[in-house]
C-alpha cells in the first residue's frame, strides 16, 4: 500500500523503505519537455557543478587505473593472453549491465547524497543495503592505499632517491584536498587526469601494434600471434589440462574486477552534484560503456 499525495513526500511501505515524490500534472508535463526537475527542493540540494564531460572521464579514469596498468601483465603471464582477454570481455558485459541498472535509478532519482546501498535499501531489502554499505567501505578504504602505493611505485621507478612512503603520502593529501574544493574544480581535476590515463593507454596500444607487426628493437620478424602458438593461448593455473584453463580464466576474471572495481557507481554518487541529471547521467552511461569496451 502507498499513500500519494501530490506534490508532497509519500511514505512507502513494503518492498525497501524512504521517501518518494509524487509529481503534479503540471510538473511531469514540464519534465517531460527535457527540461530539469527537482526531485527535492532546491534548499536541499548540493551545488551542482559537474557536467557531462565531467561524469564521463570520472567513471572512465575509475576503470583505467592500477587494475589494468599494474595488474593485467602479472595476470598475462599468470593465465595467458586467451584468458585475460575472455576475463575482460565478460566483466565488460557485467559492467554495462550494471552501469544500465544505474543510470535508470539515478536518473529517476537524482537525489543528493546517493549512494548504491540506498538504492538496494529502497527497492530490494535494507539488510542487503547493510551489507553492501559495508562493502563499499572496505572496498574505497583498500582503494586510497592501494591507489596511492601504485602512485608511488611509478614515482620511486624515475626518483629512487626519496622512499616511496613520501609520495604516498603526497599523493593521499592531494587526494583529500581535491575531494574538499569546490565540485567544479574537483570534476576539472579529474577530467584531465582521466585525460593522461587515455593518451597514456592509446600510446601502449599504439606501441603493442608497433610489436605485433616488428616494430620493436632487435625484432627481426613480425611477432604477430606467436606466443598464441607457442607456448599457447591458455596457461594452465593451479591444475592441468582443462580444469587448469577453466582456473585461468576465472583468475583473469577476478582480476579484471579488479580493474572495474567501484568505477560504475561513480555515476551514481555523482548524480548529486551534476548538472541537468536526467540528461547527463544517461548520456554519460552510455559513453562510459564504449569507450572503457574498446580501451
Amino acid at each position: 500500500m502507498e499513500k500519494v499525495v501530490l506534490g508532497r513526500p509519500t511514505q512507502h511501505v513494503g518492498i525497501g523503505s524512504g521517501h518518494g515524490y509524487a509529481q503534479s500534472p503540471e510538473s511531469a508535463e514540464f519534465a517531460g519537455q527535457g527540461a530539469e526537475h527537482h526531485i527535492t527542493s532546491e534548499d536541499y540540494q548540493l551545488e551542482r557543478g559537474l557536467k557531462s564531460r565531467h561524469i564521463q572521464f570520472l567513471a572512465l579514469g575509475g576503470a583505467i587505473g592500477t587494475g589494468l596498468f599494474f595488474g593485467s601483465g602479472a595476470i598475462l603471464s599468470q593465465t595467458g593472453p586467451a584468458p585475460l582477454l575472455m576475463g575482460y570481455l565478460t566483466m565488460t558485459i557485467v559492467v554495462w549491465n550494471i552501469m544500465n541498472n544505474l543510470a535508470e535509478m539515478v536518473t529517476y532519482l537524482p537525489l543528493r547524497g546517493i549512494t548504491v546501498p540506498y538504492f538496494t535499501g529502497r527497492f530490494v531489502d535494507p539488510s542487503l543495503a547493510f551489507a553492501g554499505g559495508w562493502n563499499y567501505w572496505y572496498a574505497y578504504a583498500m582503494l586510497v592505499g592501494a591507489e596511492a602505493s601504485a602512485a608511488g611505485i611509478i614515482i620511486e621507478y624515475w626518483d629512487p632517491g626519496v622512499h616511496i612512503a613520501v609520495w604516498m603520502i603526497i599523493v593521499i593529501i592531494v587526494m583529500m584536498l581535491l575531494d574538499i574544493i569546490a565540485v567544479g574544480f574537483f570534476g576539472e581535476a579529474e577530467f584531465w587526469f582521466a585525460s593522461i590515463k587515455l593518451i597514456t593507454i592509446m600510446g601502449l596500444i599504439i606501441l603493442g601494434i608497433a610489436i605485433f607487426f616488428g616494430g620493436g628493437p632487435n625484432q627481426p620478424r613480425i611477432l604477430g600471434f606467436t606466443y598464441w602458438i607457442d607456448p599457447g593461448a591458455f596457461v594452465w593455473y593451479r591444475a592441468e589440462g582443462s580444469l587448469g584453463r577453466f582456473l585461468a580464466y576465472w583468475r583473469a576474471f577476478v582480476s579484471a574486477g579488479f580493474a572495474f572495481i567501484a568505477s560504475p557507481e561513480l555515476i551514481a554518487i555523482a548524480a548529486g552534484v551534476t548538472v541537468a541529471p536526467r540528461r547527463n547521467i544517461p548520456k554519460a552511461a552510455h559513453r562510459f560503456f564504449w569507450r572503457s569496451a574498446i580501451f
